[in-house]
């Protein structure tokens, strides 16, 4: 979690241009993909929505609060943008793929929204994932599942570009993503395959 947020103040002075509401990835890098079974059955792959913004957030069906605010911060955040909604998805990644099954996320997912893909991956595939997005998450016998509470915003061409905590209001989320569908489709650094300040 600290590793996520450490570029956030020197982001802000260093890179001209646009600035996001949310903890700016500087510089910014490819979204680490995945290829994990999606809520429908079919495989879920993170490369498959380029061309789209997405959201991308670990959590689990059973979480009691974290995730629930999370997720309507998404889908309020989502809705704001009226006719561009469709352009932004939103992808839950499981930490607790030996309960969440695709059927489980299918139902869990139902109450924010079209748009809004579970992945579930085995218990390795879902550890690695979330090390590689500095998620921290333990399973407790009576506490249930801890997690890291971040939500991912990676852009058209798969960069990771800002980092949500569960502190941000739907309207600083949605102020973002308006402001990167309106950036030039060549404009991210992952689109000529750079990742410069």
């Amino acid at each position: 979690m600290l590793m996520a947020f450490a570029s956030y103040g020197l982001g802000r002075m260093l890179r001209p241009g646009l600035h996001l509401n949310g903890a700016e990835v500087n510089p910014p890098v490819p979204a680490v993909g995945f290829s994990f079974t999606g809520a429908n059955g079919q495989a879920l792959e993170l490369q498959g929505l380029r061309g789209k913004l997405v959201l991308l957030y670990f959590g689990y069906s059973r979480c009691s609060v974290d995730c629930s605010l999370m997720l309507q911060r998404l889908a309020d955040a989502r809705r704001s943008l009226s006719q561009k909604a469709n352009q932004v998805v939103v992808i839950f990644v499981s930490i607790d793929p030996q309960y969440d099954t695709p059927a489980v996320l299918e139902a869990f997912l139902a109450n924010y929204g079209e748009s809004f893909y579970g992945a579930v991956g085995t218990l390795q595939e879902t550890h690695d994932l979330a090390a590689s997005y500095d998620i921290g998450y333990a399973t407790g016998a009576e506490e249930g599942v801890s997690h890291t509470p971040l939500a991912f915003l990676i852009d058209t061409a798969g960069c990771k570009r800002a980092i949500y905590p569960a502190a941000l209001s739907a309207d600083q989320i949605g102020a973002d993503l308006q402001a990167l569908l309106q950036e030039p489709p060549d404009a991210s650094p992952c689109a000529v395959g750079l990742t410069q300040p």
